[in-house]
């Protein structure tokens, strides 16, 4: 297949009329998480409903009636789903752009370069206090881009309450210097937060996975009624057999995974003046 099926030109009004579904809808652990680019959903789309054209008539002779009915419907909707997932997957992928990914990850290496040289100075400023000491141990544990964000913070304002003592024993950290870290920690927090509330790729997920059910158990479906045939495979094919095929944006789920494995998965790295035994 060379073209796909053009996209309408009321994507906008396609999506906006499927948001109250889409709203209700709440994603499931087995639920699906797609592994394939809008476009390549439209041309399953359009394989899938070319193929059961000479096969929808039987379904009256092959199923009662419920069943029947309920299969006919996952047909009637499966274009306009598909059509639904292209929309809302398109109206999210600015915010998942790789533009933006490569900034986010720019600044998540500039807080963590704070967060370093703000622990670094502070224990050769603040480390010889008890109290003071107490609260970098304290700052140092964790790790990850949230843990680093909070770090910067924290650290920030240690410098700022004791600034008179910071400016008298080093001259590396200035109050320009705070403002900066500081501003790119904040970013970095309502980045990782806008992330998580992302509606509009939860609803991108959402209407993937309503299109996907349907899909699978036509497939499912298709593939038994032409197991006879050579081409069944072909015919109908499914999703998860797809190899390499391009995704336009990750899932916000995908993404907020990456971030738990990064905020958890790092020990916390000890700086050896702060290591004492409690």
């Amino acid at each position: 297949m060379d073209d796909i099926t053009p996209a309408p030109e009321s994507l906008h009004k396609l999506l906006e009329e499927a948001k109250p579904e889409l709203l209700k809808f709440k994603l499931s652990k087995d639920d699906a998480r797609r592994n394939v680019g809008r476009e390549r959903v439209v041309e399953l789309t359009e394989i899938t409903l070319t193929s059961w054209a000479p096969l929808r008539d039987s379904l009256d002779q092959l199923f009662l009636p419920a069943p029947a009915e309920q299969h006919k419907a996952e047909l009637a909707r499966l274009d306009t789903r598909a059509w639904v997932f292209y929309a809302a997957d398109l109206a999210a992928e600015d915010v998942n752009s790789d533009v933006a990914k490569k900034a986010a990850a720019k600044l998540a290496e500039k807080v963590k370069a704070h967060d370093r040289k703000l622990m670094t100075w502070a224990i050769a400023v603040f480390g010889d206090d008890p109290i003071h000491a107490a609260t970098l141990r304290d700052i140092s544990r964790g790790s990850g881009k949230r843990d680093d964000a909070e770090d910067v913070q924290r650290l920030v304002a240690l410098y700022s309450e004791n600034w008179a003592l910071a400016e008298q024993k080093q001259t590396e950290i200035s109050k320009a210097y705070l403002d900066e870290a500081d501003a790119d920690a904040a970013k970095q927090l309502d980045y990782l937060r806008s992330r998580k509330r992302n509606a509009a790729r939860r609803l991108a997920e959402a209407a993937y996975a309503l299109w996907y059910r349907d899909y699978a158990e036509l497939i499912e479906l298709g593939r038994y009624l032409t197991r006879a045939e050579p081409d069944s495979l072909q015919r109908f094919p499914g999703v998860q057999e797809e190899r390499g095929a391009p995704s336009t944006a990750s899932s916000a789920s995908e993404e907020e995974l990456e971030d738990e494995v990064d905020e958890e998965g790092d020990e916390a790295e000890q700086p050896p003046e702060l290591e004492q035994s409690e």
